[in-house]
């Protein structure tokens, strides 16, 4: 569904968070971007700000929609970290492409 968003003129950014307070440095965060090779841009909070990104937008399972005009929130989805239900990034992305008119969906 990424790949679908981004087709339509969306944008979808993940962040990516060591484990209890664990580093991500640049080895890190190329070894996820192409094991999963995801339609999305990732990228990870700099060396000597380990976690403000965590801090600032909470655990994952926690999605944001972000009017890029106005660099403003409109919407947040929050999913189970459990892995039960639709996932807050799959609900998001329903939203999304709703939201891009006709191209979307």
């Amino acid at each position: 569904m990424g790949k679908k968003v981004t087709d339509a003129g969306g944008a979808i950014v993940e962040i990516l968070a060591g484990d209890f307070g664990a580093k991500v440095d640049k080895t890190k965060l190329d070894a996820w971007v192409n094991t999963y090779k995801l339609p999305i841009t990732t990228v990870k909070d700099p060396d000597n700000m380990m976690g403000t990104s965590l801090m600032a937008l909470v655990q994952r399972e926690y999605t944001y929609i972000v009017d890029c005009r106005t660099m403003k929130i409109t919407n947040i989805y929050i999913g189970s970290i459990a892995g039960i239900g639709t996932s807050a990034a799959q609900t998001a992305m329903m939203t999304m492409l709703q939201l891009l008119g006709p191209k979307g969906g």
